[in-house]
C-alpha cells in the first residue's frame, strides 16, 4: 500500500509523496480503493493516515447467474424473406450482435421465415431488451445487403434452457432445415409452447 494523504483533526489534508508532507490543501476525501488504516490519537493531534491499495476483485460482490434462453423471432407476416444463400451470413451476423452485447452465444440458426438463438444473457439484460437489440441490428444488416423490405415480426418467443438440455437445443437449432422439411413453423411453435405450459394464440404477432 502507498500512503497518499493525511487528514488532521481540523479536517485539513495534505498529500504525501514518499512519506513527505505537502502543504495544506482543501479537505481531501479518499478515492475508491483508499482506506484509513491508522489513527494518531495523541493529545495534540488526531490524524487519519490514508492509504491507497490496488483494487481487489475478490473483495467485491459477484453475481453468479445462468440466464440461458432459447429465443425465436419470425419474419413479418411469416414471409419466407430469408433466402437460403443469405441465411448462414445472417446467422453469423446475429451471433456477432449477441457477443457484442455481452451474451454467450451457443447457437444461431433458423429457416426462411424465422430464426432461433440459444444464448446466455448478461445479468443486467432483459430478454425483451435483447430481442429488441438483436432484431433492430439484424434488420438493418438485411437492408444493407439487398433485402430492403425485410422486417421481423413485433413479438418473440423466449424459453429458459437448463445446462443439461443445452446440447439438445443446440442440435435442434443446427438441424432446422431437416426439421422444417416435415414440420411448419406453427407446428414447431405450438410444440414449444405446450412443452412450457403456454397456450398458443393465433392472434399473437410471433
Amino acid at each position: 500500500m502507498e500512503v497518499v494523504g493525511v487528514v488532521d483533526k481540523n479536517g485539513v489534508a495534505a498529500r504525501c509523496e514518499s512519506g513527505q508532507r505537502a502543504g495544506p490543501i482543501p479537505f481531501w476525501e479518499p478515492q475508491s480503493g483508499s482506506t484509513a488504516i491508522a489513527w494518531d490519537v495523541s493529545p495534540r493531534s488526531a490524524s487519519i493516515i490514508v492509504t491507497e491499495s490496488q483494487s481487489d476483485d475478490t473483495e467485491m460482490s459477484k453475481a453468479y447467474v445462468s440466464n440461458r434462453v432459447h429465443m425465436i423471432f419470425s419474419t413479418h407476416n411469416r414471409q419466407p424473406a430469408i433466402a437460403d444463400d443469405i441465411q448462414p451470413k445472417l446467422w453469423a451476423y446475429i451471433a456477432g450482435i449477441g457477443r457484442k452485447l455481452g451474451m454467450i452465444v451457443y447457437e444461431v440458426g433458423g429457416a426462411a421465415d424465422h430464426s432461433h438463438l440459444l444464448v446466455d444473457l448478461p445479468p443486467t439484460m432483459s430478454m425483451s431488451g435483447a430481442a429488441q437489440k438483436v432484431k433492430a441490428n439484424s434488420s438493418r444488416w438485411m437492408h444493407e445487403n439487398g433485402a430492403k423490405e425485410f422486417e421481423w415480426q413485433r413479438g418473440y418467443g423466449g424459453f429458459s434452457v437448463s445446462a443439461s438440455a443445452t446440447e439438445e437445443v443446440r442440435k435442434y437449432i443446427r438441424t432446422q432445415p431437416e426439421h422444417h422439411a416435415k414440420h411448419s413453423f406453427d407446428d414447431e411453435l405450438k410444440s414449444l409452447l405446450a412443452r412450457y405450459g403456454l397456450k398458443f394464440n393465433p392472434n399473437d404477432p410471433l
